[in-house]
């Protein structure tokens, strides 16, 4: 019942942030096109709702994350992984997705370096895997510290198996 009360609660959001929130008429126009998909989300929740078992019920969530991610609503999303890691902290995948959200979200407004570099950090102490590594890595590159950011790089692309985006060359061009 809290993580229901928690989604919907999308004021709460903006105490994450700093500044205005753009418009974002893709997310209403997406809404209006896609009754069917809008169905399928209800339907999620009730799922989530009448989850039986703590798995399940975060299974569900991430689905649902997922599916608000696809729609670019990142409130949701962010709400949704923030309740999985409030619940579930031993999770370090969880953490590292929502930290990777905030630092390469294509909406300037749900872009946090700060924050992120808190997640991953948090993400990589239980579960040290080459792409929490270039997920910190990145975090420390958008908090201006480049030199950390090429070091992390290195250590993920020398790990098993390396991450899908290789960013060494770009923090060391910039």
């Amino acid at each position: 019942a809290v993580a229901g009360a928690a989604y919907y609660a999308h004021d709460e959001i903006s105490l994450a942030f700093q500044g205005p929130a753009p418009p974002n008429p893709r997310v209403q126009k997406s809404k209006l096109v896609h009754p069917g998909r809008q169905g399928r989300m209800n339907g999620r929740r009730v799922e989530i709702l009448a989850a039986k078992g703590e798995e399940v019920w975060a299974d569900r969530m991430r689905s649902l994350g997922r599916m608000h991610m696809h729609r670019h609503e990142y409130a949701e999303f962010f709400v949704i992984y923030s309740s999985l890691i409030a619940r579930h902290p031993e999770h370090a995948e969880d953490t590292n997705i929502l930290a990777w959200s905030l630092l390469r979200s294509p909406n300037p407004w749900y872009q946090h370096p700060f924050l992120a570099k808190k997640l991953a950090e948090e993400a990589l102490a239980p579960d040290p895997k080459p792409r929490h590594l270039d997920t910190l890595a990145e975090a420390y590159f958008q908090n201006g510290d480049a030199a950390r950011a090429v070091e992390l790089e290195q250590q993920a692309l020398a790990g098993d198996p390396p991450p899908v985006v290789d960013d060494l060359e770009f923090f060391c061009n910039q």
